[in-house]
């Protein structure tokens, strides 16, 4: 017979305070005294009031054996006490799904707003919760960090960022990766300022309107900048709730995430939700981690599913597994002098808007172009073949190095590029399409890819 886990929680007047072992208290305590203050984002008018905010969470709902009941002599709960069912699934735990209208009601729903006021919450606070949501999908927050300084430096406002060119956009994104999230945010600065009159929209409905923003963005940016009671679910908040509910399968799975959206809804607190919400992405991000997470700092161990039935390395579960795609291309690095081409790729796919080096499938595809267009060369180098790694394939570059007898006839002047947001690159047409040609250590600020910037830097190393 499987083992039953029982796990209770003590529950205050709310009153005065909420149960001390309750999910949201718990986290919000930690928060303060464990958790990230001094993120850039988090300016002493922004979130970091949110951490000195009085914690307060909802009361903690006892697990119980489905196959128990609520017989008192079996499971006595004290008085104010609700109840989750658990049931034994072959041996394993699995927090139960199904939420007592009771506590239903103590929960709330998630459109209400919080006690905490949004009168004094700026636009300012709204435009870099959004724009530092926006970086952090996919992408950690010690690599986000300088990006997001550099870019507010330049984009102080929604009204800057708006009146902004792609290009100068691009330019401080390069190198961030996910180059789609630069574009989408650019586009929706320019939508906010003809349809909101510049200021970050409050709606949680216009706000998911906006290009490059779903569910859980919208909702963190609610939560954070105006304090309202909304729940997320980024991939740090996944695995938290995974573990703590023991919830299987993939997390990409419809009926899954279904699974995990409930599971966020029904643990939010009363209020105090700007505290609440960065704690589970603090925790996620610095506890509750991948791997070899610190189980022994968390503040809701003792009730976690999957530390109590030593199943932290088996959840989440892993997305499941399948070959990926491995891709071959050929970048033709066309110098003459310390000139070399870049090319403008189109505004979809990948790296959509970034300077490139021309690029071709093969060899003989690249050789052809360069024949076509009467290039001549006075020594050509085959560079050693490289693989940058994309979400969903892998891309094996082989990079050629042709130095140019002379430059193409319609692009025989080099073109410039101003490092910042003051002047966007001007191109120039060319036989290849919208293309300039950039001294090798003024392409290096210009708006490039990872790999075309770790080529140039070891170009930069040669010729010095």
């Amino acid at each position: 017979m499987p083992a039953i886990f029982l796990f209770a929680g003590m529950t205050r007047s709310c009153a005065t305070a909420h149960s001390m072992n309750s999910f949201a208290f718990r986290l919000i305590r930690w928060q303060k005294q464990h958790g990230r203050h001094d993120l850039p984002w988090q300016g002493a008018d922004g979130m970091t009031r949110c951490a000195q905010a009085s914690g307060a969470g909802m009361p903690s709902p006892r697990l119980l054996p489905q196959s128990a009941g609520r017989n008192p002599h079996l499971n006595p709960l004290p008085e104010g006490e609700e109840a989750i069912a658990l049931s034994p699934s072959g041996g394993k735990l699995d927090r139960g799904l199904a939420i007592t209208s009771d506590l239903a009601s103590v929960v709330g729903s998630p459109s209400r707003m919080a006690s905490s006021s949004i009168s004094n919450v700026s636009e300012a606070d709204a435009y870099r919760v959004w724009l530092s949501e926006i970086m952090l999908q996919q992408t950690q927050v010690a690599t986000v960090i300088p990006y997001y300084q550099r870019f507010v430096a330049s984009f102080p406002t929604i009204a800057a960022l708006a009146a902004a060119s792609e290009e100068q956009v691009l330019t401080h994104w390069s190198g961030l990766g996910y180059y789609a999230r630069g574009r989408n945010l650019h586009r929706a600065a320019q939508l906010i300022a003809e349809k909101h009159h510049g200021e970050f929209p409050r709606q949680f409905e216009q706000i998911l309107e906006l290009p490059g923003i779903g569910r859980s963005t919208a909702a963190a940016i609610c939560a954070l900048a105006w304090h309202e009671r909304r729940a997320i679910l980024d991939g740090n908040v996944r695995r938290v709730l995974a573990r703590y509910c023991g919830i299987e399968g993939w997390a990409g799975d419809r009926k899954v995430e279904e699974k995990l959206w409930q599971q966020a809804e029904a643990l939010l607190p009363q209020r105090d939700i700007a505290s609440y919400t960065q704690a589970l992405m603090d925790l996620g991000a610095t506890v509750c981690t991948r791997s070899k997470p610190k189980c022994g700092d968390c503040p809701v161990h003792s009730d976690c599913v999957a530390f109590q039935s030593e199943r932290v390395n088996e959840l989440p579960t892993p997305r499941p597994r399948k070959a990926v795609p491995e891709r071959h291309a050929v970048f033709l690095l066309l110098l003459h002098g310390n000139d070399i081409l870049l090319e403008k790729r189109p505004g979809s796919g990948i790296w959509g808007g970034l300077w490139c080096p021309p690029q071709f499938d093969d060899e003989a595809a690249a050789r052809d172009w360069f024949v076509r267009n009467g290039m001549t060369a006075n020594e050509g180098v085959r560079l050693e073949t490289f693989t940058h790694t994309f979400t969903h394939f892998r891309l094996h570059i082989t990079p050629l190095k042709i130095q140019l007898s002379r430059k193409p006839l319609h692009a025989a002047q080099p073109g410039s590029v101003v490092v910042g947001a003051s002047a966007p690159l001007q191109p120039r047409r060319t036989p290849c399409g919208c293309s300039v040609w950039l001294d090798v250590e003024e392409a290096l600020g210009a708006a490039i890819p990872t790999p075309v910037r770790s080529l140039l830097q070891k170009l930069t190393c040669r010729m010095g």
